[in-house]
């Protein structure tokens, strides 16, 4: 227990675990067993609080801690929630996995729970297991923060500043059903585990923050694209650092390579632990993470405007019907081929490659269209979104000044994860909730590089 996300499991960060765990489960249910979690009518997930905010809420249903498998599927009909719940029905009483569109993560939990008895309340569930997780998290900032005295004052309340966001209310209350709560926390707490490595010269806490990425990854397959972009960002920069002190490729130059950049060194042993975790996965899915080309996403892109259904008029909003306004040439034609057809004549992974083909023949279309599309997405009217572009702009005069091992992990990270969350965004919709990941991590490294300063002080 001693290295796995915290770096001093004494009873004194235990106690700090409860506290958290206590203060976080008060406002998720500031009214007892009875509150509302979240609402839900079809495909649009909300609270009344949020009714005009960037989640759109429409004759609300509620959600609440005794919510069972069955209630799941009634409350949320149509949705990605009731899905999951579908398929751990199907899995449970037919004895075989049944596969989704996404890693089994959250299927795997809610799986392990139904299979104990259909009438467990699961929301009531993954609401404990979402609030012990941010607990865990908060734990691991007042560590950060002050490692030599986790329950001091500023420790202990810098976490509590997340308490009254809107976003943090949806990540532990609002959103317990979706990937991202549990994506997140296990994401921040790699991020995290992997600072500690660097600034406590530790790699077994890179190993563990491999680990714990990979469970992040296996909740949600963003994480395993930024975990991508990290092996690659990783692979070019040691590649360029072995060139520029040797000219040479060689055991020796890449050891010195490592010994010299402590930040370097439990990268690599983070990824290392990272695709030890996922390697059972991905080659029991055939080398795959998650069956991106049978995505229907893709033949969204290619849809027009008007023949769009009515439950899926949000992707429209997010940018995920473009590709006609963009590339009326390419559209003309697939629809021609589908009107000879009378019906789809294109698989998903083929209008996967036309997209991918059009971006990169009308690239400044594709930009322009798309960063209109993430700047309103990102400035969505949340307060949050003013304060976590300052925080960005502060981390970059920062990284531009110093140049030490801690700074610069959190420079790589950071990058990395700019990279593999927007990335996407340039050919399918983007949804306020999947910047997510983005905006918390910005916090986080903020957060660290305060840390960096106030032990500098010391």
């Amino acid at each position: 227990m001693r290295y796995f996300i915290f770096e001093n499991c004494s009873s004194r960060t235990i106690f700090l675990w409860i506290i958290y765990f206590i203060i976080i489960a008060c406002a998720v249910l500031p009214h007892g067993l009875k509150t509302p979690l979240s609402y839900s009518k079809g495909n649009l997930a909300c609270t009344p609080e949020l009714t005009q905010s960037h989640f759109p809420c429409q004759s609300p249903v509620p959600l609440l801690p005794e919510s069972t498998n069955a209630d799941i599927i009634r409350i949320y009909q149509l949705n990605d929630q009731a899905s999951v719940a579908r398929a751990v029905k199907q899995t449970v009483e037919s004895g075989q996995w049944v596969k989704m569109q996404s890693p089994p993560g959250m299927q795997a939990i809610q799986v392990f729970f139904y299979w104990i008895s259909p009438t467990l309340p699961i929301a009531g569930i993954m609401a404990l297991i979402t609030t012990a997780l941010w607990a865990s998290v908060f734990t691991q900032i007042a560590w950060i923060v002050s490692p030599s005295r986790a329950t001091s004052l500023l420790a202990f309340v810098i976490p509590l500043f997340l308490l009254p966001i809107e976003e943090f209310n949806w990540l532990t209350r609002i959103g317990i059903l979706n990937t991202e709560p549990l994506q997140i926390s296990f994401f921040l707490l790699g991020l995290g585990s992997l600072y500690s490595a660097v600034s406590r010269t530790r790699y077994r806490l890179a190993a563990v923050a491999g680990v714990l990425f990979a469970l992040s990854a296996y909740i949600r397959d963003q994480t395993d694209f930024v975990m991508s972009v990290v092996a690659l960002l990783f692979l070019l920069y040691f590649i360029w650092r072995m060139s520029r002190q040797t000219y040479r490729f060689s055991f020796s130059a890449a050891k010195h390579a490592l010994t010299t950049s402590p930040w370097l060194a439990a990268i690599a042993c983070c990824l290392l632990a990272y695709h030890g975790a996922t390697f059972p996965y991905r080659i029991a899915n055939h080398g795959h993470w998650v069956d991106s080309p049978n995505n229907p996403v893709w033949t969204l892109v290619w849809q027009k405007k008007e023949n769009v259904s009515p439950e899926l008029q949000y992707v429209v909003a997010d940018g995920g019907v473009v590709g006609c306004e963009l590339d009326p040439e390419l559209c003309d034609y697939i629809y021609a081929r589908r009107a000879a057809a009378g019906g789809e004549v294109f698989s998903s992974k083929q209008l996967m490659r036309f997209t991918i083909t059009s971006f990169l023949h009308h690239p400044l279309r594709w930009l322009n269209a798309k960063s209109r599309i993430f700047l309103k997405s990102w400035f969505d009217g949340s307060p949050l979104s003013i304060v976590v572009s300052v925080m960005l702009l502060a981390l970059l005069g920062v990284f531009v000044q110093r140049r030490d091992d801690c700074h610069a992990l959190l420079k790589f990270f950071l990058l990395s994860t700019i990279i593999g969350v927007t990335a996407p965004f340039l050919l399918v919709h983007i949804e306020p909730r999947y910047i997510l990941l983005l905006r918390m991590s910005i916090i986080y490294s903020a957060i660290m590089a305060m840390s960096l300063k106030l032990h500098e002080e010391k």
